[in-house]
């Protein structure tokens, strides 16, 4: 069966057991690590892409890593990962946002801490 791309739109989201709680404290490595791992992979990914998400609320810390104009916006915070796709029209944005969304190297960084999805 052959099919057309025009758009894609997607939401996931996967809860962790429990609260990764090493991001309050060392979100600089983290920030290090995955920025290293998607620029191993991908050189022209801007360091503006990633940003520390600082709150008051322990369940608002985290990292969020924005790609394609905004239309890809991955997110790893102290209880869930999360990713959304927005708008993605060619089947080359939807190959990279899946590739990210599963980078090897950042999945073993993250896999090497002592969180569990529920």
């Amino acid at each position: 069966m052959a099919f057309d791309l025009s758009r894609v739109d997607a939401i996931y989201s996967a809860p962790f057991a429990s609260p990764a709680l090493e991001l309050v404290g060392d979100i600089q490595r983290l920030i290090r690590a995955v920025y290293q791992a998607f620029a191993d992979r991908y050189p022209g990914v801007p360091v503006s892409a990633f940003k520390a998400l600082n709150s008051n609320t322990l369940s608002e810390v985290g990292l969020s890593i924005t790609l394609l104009e905004g239309r890809l916006e991955i997110i790893l915070k102290v209880d869930q990962f999360s990713v959304q796709a927005t708008n993605l029209r060619r089947p080359e944005e939807v190959r990279f946002a899946q590739d990210c969304v599963l980078l090897k190297s950042t999945n073993r960084e993250l896999a090497s801490r002592p969180w569990r999805q529920r």
